[in-house]
């Protein structure tokens, strides 16, 4: 069972505790018992003193806890979030598509038409961003796998595009490198 320390979500721990208790008992007096074992460090020294004849349920112990620890409390996201989830310079999609993705993992109850945009909107690879967008992507799970083909089609083609890239440089260092003209034998320098 998990146990609470003090600074966790107190919101979230009620929550484990009541899904684990929910499975061996819902009685009362055994959930107000057994709640102080998952209890450690400052959340342990907040219970220690609590007077035991002054909590009639757990529902009340609940409150009190909630109470107690509110400040611990992890603050909602709404989709506004994802405005500032942006592809970095340098950044590869595949890890872009992976820190969206874990943000969007935090907001409760989000929409596509909330979702698709921003990740459009954050995409700094043109190619990615005009594929969604010609293939009027409306379901995040259908662009993200369109993300997803993307990446694997980068990373097939990379190492032939890298040898391209190697070509074309070599190719314009030369010609910018001016040509030594060689002097005629006779010249000595002087008009």
């Amino acid at each position: 069972m998990v146990t609470f320390e003090g600074t966790q979500d107190p919101q979230e721990h009620i929550e484990s505790y009541g899904a684990h208790m929910g499975v061996n008992t819902t009685c009362e007096a055994l959930l107000c018992k057994f709640f102080p074992t998952t209890l450690t460090e400052l959340a342990q020294s907040w219970y220690t003193p609590l007077p035991c004849e002054g909590i009639d349920s757990f529902s009340q112990l609940e409150k009190i806890f909630l109470d107690h620890f509110i400040v611990s409390k992890r603050q909602k996201k709404s989709s506004i979030h994802l405005m500032f989830v942006i592809q970095q310079e340098e950044e590869l999609v595949s890890s872009y598509i992976k820190r969206f993705h874990d943000e969007v993992l935090t907001i409760m109850d989000i929409s596509d038409s909330a979702t698709v945009p921003e990740l459009i909107n954050g995409l700094k690879t043109h190619k990615l961003k005009w594929q969604l967008i010609k293939n009027g992507v409306t379901s995040y799970v259908e662009a993200i796998h369109i993300a997803q083909r993307f990446v694997q089609a980068s990373d097939i083609f990379a190492p032939i595009d890298s040898q391209a890239k190697k070509k074309k440089n070599d190719k314009l260092q030369s010609q910018a490198q001016p040509h030594a003209k060689p002097y005629p034998k006779e010249y000595t320098g002087y008009s």
